[in-house]
């Protein structure tokens, strides 16, 4: 049943009024809450209410992205155009990029760093209003282009190093380092990859940068010492087999900062064991991570 009548489809600028963090209802003299948020249909947005506030919180980002984008829109064609050949090149190396996945996926990582912006402007306070959807564009049409242009700038450099990496990695031929060769592979995989910016979000493109440089450090190494690697290796895949199976054991409203950030500290982690010399961020263990872990795994997902 449409809760208190407030599902729409077909949304392409901001007609709503407010929209409620919460609506009630009546179902067969049961009262019901449900949780308006916008949903992402690519080229519109829907409101569509959802029976948690989890569920909510994790739809209405990319809905509020979308209808900032439909609002403010940036032209591709301008982007492309100050693209530079050796990262066209890149692109055409990498196994899944393509230049207009790039493009698309710095033109949102931009967008929710205006949003972000000026939710930190606003104090906190997210947009559910036309007031405050209307301050919010204003910002996109005064740093959205150029803080698109800023992140593809820097997220093309980083296609660049991981496809030089990548090659790097043909010339370690001998048998006994294949398996961290393929270890490497698909650390640069995860690193660089479709949706990668949005993911990460503009202001951690230094960081993926700073693993970028710590991979560049292994494979610089590795051929002399693959025992030690191998160790450094059983260390940090045994925390990642443990996050991974506390992603499956999660449903994706339950994927929250918190769960988001051992992910991070997992990156760091790999810095710490590969190239210390290149630096982690914070104070960073498998002791902590695992301990984090367990308390997630507790339930202590806030």
């Amino acid at each position: 049943a449409v809760q208190g009548g407030i599902e729409r489809t077909g949304i392409t600028r901001w007609d709503l009024g407010e929209l409620p963090e919460v609506v009630h209802t009546v179902v067969d003299g049961h009262h019901i809450s449900g949780y308006p948020a916008l949903l992402d249909r690519g080229d519109s947005v829907d409101v569509k209410v959802f029976s948690t506030p989890d569920i909510a919180d994790k739809v209405m980002p990319a809905g509020l992205r979308r209808l900032l984008l439909l609002t403010v829109p940036v032209g591709v064609r301008g982007l492309e155009g100050a693209v530079p050949n050796r990262v066209r090149l890149a692109l055409a190396a990498h196994p899944e990029l393509t230049l207009g996945l790039l493009l698309r996926d710095c033109i949102n990582a931009a967008a929710d760093q205006v949003i972000s912006d000026h939710r930190t402007a606003a104090g906190g306070v997210e947009v559910r209003d036309q007031v405050g959807f209307e301050a919010m564009v204003d910002r996109a049409r005064a740093d959205l282009r150029a803080d698109a242009a800023r992140t593809l700038t820097a997220a093309g450099a980083l296609v660049v190093t991981a496809v030089d990496l990548d090659s790097r990695l043909d010339t370690l031929v001998a048998p006994t380092l294949q398996d961290l060769v393929d270890d490497v592979r698909g650390h640069l995989s995860r690193l660089v990859r479709p949706g990668f910016v949005t993911k990460a979000g503009t202001s951690r493109l230094p960081d993926l940068e700073r693993y970028l440089t710590a991979v560049s450090y292994r494979i610089e190494r590795m051929g002399q010492a693959p025992d030690r690697d191998r160790q450094n290796l059983a260390v940090a895949r045994a925390v990642e087999a443990d996050h991974a199976k506390l992603l499956a054991a999660l449903r994706p409203s339950q994927i929250t900062p918190r769960v988001a950030a051992v992910g991070w500290a997992i990156e760091e982690l790999r810095v710490s064991l590969f190239a210390q010399t290149v630096g982690a961020k914070g104070q960073v263990s498998a002791k902590k991570i695992t301990r984090e872990l367990d308390a997630l795994f507790g339930g202590d997902l806030d």
